[in-house]
């Protein structure tokens, strides 16, 4: 046997057992379980120090975890590692997602201008590779990567209006910030013809709790109670939704959600975290309302019964 045939065959056997270790971390990322990955990663750069997409997957492991708590250490940590992969990889792809860890990173610690350096690494949106697929693609192949890339703008035009409007509500602006909220809602709607949103209940969920906030500031009280009850409703779809669910609006039809490859970092089902954020003090002025008392039933006994399927 040759030296090469030798490291090739280490290499391959080193490959499998990553690929058995990322396939872990998927599935723990899919539960929240971000301690266990952490312990897993870890455990497993120990005997392949060298592979950065282990390293790459810690640092973003690590980056779930931070809390803004006097954590300086953790980003400290986050930084040395995604650094390395910047100076000793040469997958584009690592490179890109360290880039994006860093920027985080230097962000979370206040280092602005560092941040900003960082990000700049980054090419501009028009050439990045979903956009040039497009070209390049023929068929069905080429229809479901335009769909791709219209839920991706979607998601970042929606992005930005949450940030539009968590700014207008900094400033006490609350009629403003609500119309931007509004704005994604009529996306959502639009885009999604026949409310097969999937995914996206998580983000109706919380869309429309932010809406009741809102609502709550400006003594809607009435509306606040609407918007809180829609909001469980989406809460309860997503825990709802089963392995592999498919699009079947007109814009997204050639996509499925795959609820395996969701990133999570909370354990906690959709359902709770609702009920949990309806004990915050701004809703005490609808709290003894019979319809607020209602609504954390209705949230409580559905969180049972998922608790009873997943026994």
């Amino acid at each position: 046997m040759t030296t090469d045939t030798l490291f090739g065959l280490t290499d391959q056997k080193q490959n499998e057992r990553v690929e058995l270790v990322l396939k872990e971390y998927q599935a723990n990322f899919a539960q929240g379980l971000i301690e266990e990955n952490e312990n897993l990663l870890k455990k497993a750069l120990k005997e392949f120090p060298n592979d950065f997409r282990l390293i790459s997957k810690l640092c973003y492991t690590l980056l779930n975890k931070y809390t803004g708590k006097n954590q300086l250490d953790l980003l400290d940590e986050i930084i040395a590692k995604a650094s390395l992969i910047l100076r000793d990889c040469t997958d584009d792809k690592l490179r890109y997602s360290a880039i994006q860890i860093l920027a985080m990173t230097y962000n979370f610690r206040g280092e602005k201008e560092k941040a900003k350096e960082i990000v700049n690494k980054l090419p501009s949106n028009p050439i990045t590779r979903n956009d040039l697929l497009v070209h390049i693609l023929e068929g069905e192949e080429k229809l479901a990567q335009m769909q791709q890339n219209m839920l991706s703008n979607l998601d970042m035009i929606c992005s930005d209006l949450q940030v539009l409007s968590q700014h207008q509500r900094k400033q006490g602006h609350y009629h403003d910030a609500l119309y931007h909220l509004e704005v994604i809602e009529k996306l959502y709607q639009v885009m999604f013809e026949n409310g097969d949103y999937n995914f996206y209940h998580i983000r109706l969920a919380q869309l429309f709790f932010n809406m009741a906030e809102l609502k709550m500031q400006l003594g809607l009280y009435d509306k606040a109670l609407a918007d809180l009850m829609i909001s469980a409703n989406h809460a309860i779809s997503s825990d709802k939704l089963p392995p592999i669910s498919r699009y079947n609006s007109r814009n997204f039809n050639l996509l499925k959600h795959d609820e395996s490859k969701t990133y999570k970092n909370y354990q906690q089902t959709e359902g709770e975290i609702i009920l949990l954020q309806l004990e915050h003090k701004q809703f005490d002025p609808i709290r003894n309302k019979p319809e607020f008392e209602k609504l954390q039933n209705f949230l409580s006994q559905k969180n049972d019964s998922e608790d009873r399927m997943k026994k």
